[in-house]
């Protein structure tokens, strides 16, 4: 292949000399030398060597030993061995410099003199990115961010990306100062990374204290006292003990309560034996106890009058009888229980109104029908009925009967 190259080479390269020469000494582009205007383009590679010997005389003499290939290839008197012929990388080319490896034209199997454009070079077509390991370019610490990085291998892309802080490393707690009962103590520690130091408040622990213990007992009235240490620091706390109060035995009945008066009771302290009485309410009886009460009595009155009597008599008899609890009794308007049989016969209390109801209450008792006159007014009442076969009165305020209309009215 070297052989084909010099033969194609020399002639090519007397025509650029003959050129070449023509310029140099300043003829015309149509005055060529004579010799030359002999040499058609097309007879260039007809020339034989020893007619190039012949022509060197109209070119300044140059020998093709002289002549240095703008590729540097070597001199044709010199020919290299196949073994260290250069390979397409070793072409370089004057304007471009190195060619690069496997540009080979492909019309004649050659290495061209001219390598592609820069641009040509730089075109890369899209790639995905082919990262390296990451490098540690700033180390992170226990509080600040480092950075790494990585390059690609196909464009040399960098990329960088944080590395987050590493947080303290902290040892044990080391007491600072102890806390005591009431104050509060410190503790710290450090980081064994970096140094930095934490500090930390220990709470108060409080009094550990022992028993109470009495300093003033307390009565059934009168406060009392106590304290107890600390077992630590000796510090003492004090409270007051309130009063007893009286532990009282049962009530003891001294008088019984009546529907008349009150009654009455007593305790004693089963502590101090300090003694204690209280009043017994009156006995306030229901309306139906108060009507059981009265009746008892005028059935008593009703049992006592005589037998084998008139009813005139017997009618009378009863009028007396009311007519004598009545001046037992206080005459009044107020209350509740002056205008009942109740009133009279056990309460101690009437009016016209109550004497005519309790005489009418006995009356019934000894079977007599009556009437009540000018029941619910504000003037004098009786009982109206009839004995003996005639229509009588009876009143049981005067204690008197008789036949006929009342004659006191």
């Amino acid at each position: 292949m070297r052989k084909e190259i010099r033969n194609s080479f020399y002639p090519l390269l007397f025509a650029l000399l003959l050129l070449l020469t023509g310029c140099g000494n300043g003829s015309d582009a149509k005055s060529t030398p004579k010799s030359a205007e002999t040499v058609t383009p097309g007879a260039a590679s007809e020339i034989t060597p020893s007619e190039a010997a012949d022509i060197t005389d109209v070119t300044s003499k140059p020998s093709p030993t002289d002549i240095t290939d703008i590729a540097s290839d070597p001199s044709p008197t010199e020919p290299a061995d196949a073994s260290t012929d250069p390979t397409p990388t070793d072409i370089t080319n004057e304007a471009t410099g190195p060619v690069p490896t496997g540009t080979v034209d492909e019309t004649n199997g050659t290495t061209p003199l001219i390598s592609p454009s820069p641009q040509a070079a730089e075109s890369n077509p899209p790639h995905t990115h082919t990262f390296g390991g990451w490098i540690i370019d700033e180390e992170a610490s226990c509080e600040l961010k480092g950075l790494k990085s990585r390059k690609c291998s196909v464009c040399g892309k960098t990329e960088t990306q944080d590395i987050e802080p590493l947080g303290h490393r902290f040892g044990d707690w080391k007491t600072v100062s102890n806390a005591t009962c009431v104050g509060e103590g410190s503790q710290e520690r450090s980081c064994t990374v970096c140094g930095k130091k934490e500090t930390a408040t220990v709470k108060a622990k409080g009094h550990n204290y022992g028993e109470w213990t009495t300093v003033k007992a307390a009565t059934c009235t009168e406060k009392g006292s106590r304290k107890r240490t600390c077992l630590v620091c000796g510090a003492e706390d004090k409270q007051t003990v309130d009063a007893k109060g009286h532990s009282w035995s049962n009530w003891k009945i001294l008088k019984e309560a009546t529907i008349f008066e009150a009654g009455e009771k007593t305790r004693s302290c089963q502590v101090c034996s300090k003694t204690e009485t209280a009043v017994i309410d009156i006995i306030v009886p229901t309306d139906e106890e108060k009507t059981a009460m009265a009746l008892k009595v005028a059935k008593q009155i009703a049992e006592n009058a005589p037998k084998n009597a008139s009813d005139i008599d017997k009618v009378t008899y009863a009028a007396e009888a009311v007519s004598d609890y009545c001046s037992r009794c206080n005459y009044t308007m107020e209350g509740k229980d002056y205008k009942l049989p109740y009133g009279v016969f056990v309460k101690g209390e009437y009016s016209c109104a109550g004497a005519t109801r309790a005489l009418g209450m006995v009356l019934e008792c000894m079977g007599f029908k009556w009437k009540h006159v000018n029941e619910h007014q504000y003037t004098h009442q009786w009982c109206e009925l009839q004995m003996d076969g005639q229509i009588g009165w009876a009143d049981g305020q005067i204690g008197m009967a008789g036949y006929g209309e009342f004659p006191f009215y």
